[in-house]
């Protein structure tokens, strides 16, 4: 289990106080990825939460309430008795960071580990409250309306499958098969501290993947140069790009990312 891809992560796509800047990011991935190997980084279990951790995506709500790092304080920090920490459900832009930090773990050298429930919606703080029952379509569920103590909340969450959150992990999952991303390498095309822009290639043979990262928190033209085909497909949208001179640009929404496939 990969937690300095956790701790890593956590550091440049949720923390706000001292977060990495989109070099130091680059830097620490790479140092990680050197420590393991080549064969050793493919198999990594690279995660973001566990059964030992927080839901991530509450992570995403207060995101600097704890840092990964420091593992006590953090564990202890993130329990839902904490009176600063929120256990109530994501909100829109919680899932869509969530999103993001999904597209980065799928595309990275490495095993994607999805705790359960995390690609429905499910939320939560630390043991005990990120162990609830997996949620199912099949199914109708009462509202959350306790808190850790056993009050109740003013406001209640409902409880459902996140459709769209679903339907994208899918869509990770099918990108994943792609064999660049399961044993191909990886490079950095662009590390933009300035726009919070990070661009990377996975290559296999003649099979090349960019993988567009924009962390900032508005729209973006991100443009790059290559060293390859100047036609590439979106693989979100289908819409074909090409590519003048070998520089290449797209546009993405904030805090979101899109993947380049040949």
């Amino acid at each position: 289990m990969n937690y300095a891809f956790g701790v890593i992560t956590s550091e440049f796509f949720i923390n706000r106080e001292n977060s990495l800047t989109v070099l130091q990011f680059d830097s620490l991935l790479s140092s990680m990825q050197q420590v393991y190997g080549y064969n050793v980084s493919l198999v990594m279990q690279n995660l973001f939460d566990s059964n030992d951790t927080q839901r991530f995506n509450s992570f995403l709500k207060k995101p600097d309430v704890a840092r990964f790092r420091t593992w006590g304080e953090y564990i202890n920090k993130t329990k839902a008795e904490n009176p600063i920490y929120s256990t109530a459900k994501p909100d829109t832009a919680a899932y869509r960071l969530q999103k993001l930090m999904a597209l980065f773990q799928y595309t990275f050298p490495g095993a994607p580990m999805v705790y359960y429930g995390d690609e429905v919606g499910m939320w939560g703080a630390n043991d005990p409250d990120c162990r609830k029952p997996m949620i199912w379509n099949e199914l109708n569920y009462a509202d959350e309306v306790f808190n850790w103590d056993g009050s109740r909340r003013a406001n209640p969450d409902k409880v459902y499958v996140e459709q769209d959150l679903l339907n994208y992990y899918k869509k990770l999952g099918e990108l994943h098969h792609k064999q660049v991303f399961k044993t191909g390498s990886v490079g950095t095309l662009k590390a933009d501290n300035r726009n919070s822009v990070y661009v990377y290639v996975c290559e296999l043979e003649n099979d090349v993947a960019i993988v567009v990262l924009n962390n900032s928190e508005r729209k973006q033209v991100i443009s790059f140069t290559t060293n390859f085909s100047n036609t590439f497909t979106d693989y979100f949208t289908g819409k074909v790009i090409n590519g003048i001179n070998r520089e290449i640009s797209v546009i993405v929404e904030p805090k979101s990312g899109t993947v380049l496939i040949n």
